[in-house]
């Protein structure tokens, strides 16, 4: 076992004390971070067992956006049934997205996502779309979000592919004020040693992978696009890995 291997052992115990905290945003947060980081692969039991106790434990008297947004979103994701009436909360007396909301850029990133999991009988996943879509925009040139902001309305995380979103998040990751050295250690040195892997790769494969990866590069260009849920009548999940 090299230097590099030992280490992203011992991390990864380091991680797994972290999923015996009771509090349900930092599991949600952990749980998150992990998929984002790439490195979920390794906590499959652990994160499976977090799910489903984030999913027994409902609290109704939650009123942050991030932690109800980001609920929704994994637990969907996990094919969790999530009634969409979770964001009713969030809207004021004439059933709008109250407009105190905009000023949360995390949640409203977190809820530009989660509604992306919507179908088109949900009609409050359509207007908590619009509505975290045109505050993103307005603040996407604003940092320190900017990147991320943009990332998110180029390609929702579910909808990226795992290894790019993972470099790309692990960069953003590093500078946030949430950022967990020990997550970052472990998502760095792990990506670093899978790149180090040889991976014998003829030309005819090269160009193989370049012709699907420009595929998938305009299937996303579509999915994303607004006309997108008009023509097909539904914002189906769908997951590409890399």
């Amino acid at each position: 076992m090299s230097a590099i291997e030992k280490r992203i052992k011992e991390l990864k115990e380091e991680v797994k004390t972290m999923f015996s905290t009771n509090d349900l945003a930092e599991k949600l947060a952990l749980v998150d971070d992990l998929h984002r980081l790439g490195i979920y692969n390794h906590f499959e039991d652990e994160i499976r067992e977090a799910i489903r106790c984030i999913n027994d434990h409902v609290e109704n008297d939650i009123c942050d956006i991030r932690f109800v947004a980001l609920r929704f979103r994994l637990l969907r994701q996990e094919g969790y049934a999530v009634p969409p009436g979770v964001f009713s909360k969030f809207k004021d007396s004439e059933g709008k997205f109250k407009q105190e909301l905009s000023c949360d850029v995390e949640g409203l990133i977190q809820l530009y996502e989660a509604s992306m999991l919507g179908t088109n009988d949900e009609p409050i996943l359509e207007e908590a779309m619009d509505f975290a879509r045109g505050h993103m925009e307005r603040m996407k040139g604003e940092e320190p979000y900017a990147a991320q902001i943009r990332r998110a309305l180029e390609t929702p995380f579910h909808r990226g592919m795992r290894r790019l979103e993972a470099r790309l998040y692990i960069s953003l990751y590093a500078k946030s004020k949430a950022c967990n050295t020990i997550l970052l250690e472990l998502a760095n040195l792990d990506f670093n040693h899978l790149q180090s892997i040889p991976r014998p790769r003829s030309r005819v494969s090269q160009c193989t992978f370049l012709f699907v990866y420009f595929i998938y590069l305009v299937l996303v260009s579509l999915i994303t696009h607004p006309w997108y849920g008009i023509l097909i009548g539904s914002r189906s999940t769908s997951s590409c890995f890399l």
